[in-house]
């Protein structure tokens, strides 16, 4: 037993540092995967405006989200822009079918070209110091959507300087979004 309690305390050091970085493990672009510091879930921070249960075709929505750089969405207070000097955060949409054979204007951000039409650039804006994006739709399809909304707004930076919150659609219970278009 004496013998035990000797290698252990000689070799508790190695053991506490195999533990940490077995617990922390790298991912494909060198960052660790241990992020629950910086990811949370912050509900309603998207609207898409106006609210329905009808629409006629050709009437028109607008999907918007604002973040203040400066904001506690992480317990503390943290400035996403300062930590990240990330100048255009992603919008990661869980839904296509809101732009599928509608007419889209981007008002303020941009589709990322090499994602589908449900990845949006959210430029930080300096004089608001808040990232936006805000897209206009022209409801030309008509039938029913139906879709749910469990969206991410991403802001990266360098070394692995990232934040992550996760959010839906201000609408209904859990995001989920239903209505018709005639």
């Amino acid at each position: 037993m004496d013998i035990l309690v000797r290698f252990l305390k000689k070799n508790m050091v190695v053991a506490l540092a195999v533990l940490l970085l077995y617990g922390c493990t790298r991912n494909n672009d060198g960052c660790y995967d241990d992020y629950y510091d910086v990811i949370n879930r912050v509900d309603n921070l998207i609207t898409l405006l106006p609210e329905k249960e009808t629409y006629n075709q050709g009437e028109q929505v607008t999907l918007k989200l604002t973040i203040p750089s400066v904001n506690t969405y992480f317990g503390s207070e943290v400035d996403l822009f300062a930590e990240t000097n990330d100048a255009e955060a992603r919008l990661v949409l869980a839904f296509n079918q809101l732009f599928t054979d509608n007419d889209v204007e981007y008002i303020v951000g941009t589709p990322e070209p090499t994602q589908s039409n449900n990845w949006l650039n959210m430029p930080y804006n300096a004089d608001t110091h808040s990232y936006e994006v805000e897209v206009l739709v022209t409801l030309d399809r008509i039938g029913t959507y139906s879709f749910i909304t469990d969206d991410t707004a991403e802001f990266v930076g360098e070394d692995c300087n990232r934040f992550f919150i996760d959010t839906n659609i201000a609408w209904s219970v859990y995001g989920n979004i239903s209505f018709e278009v005639e």
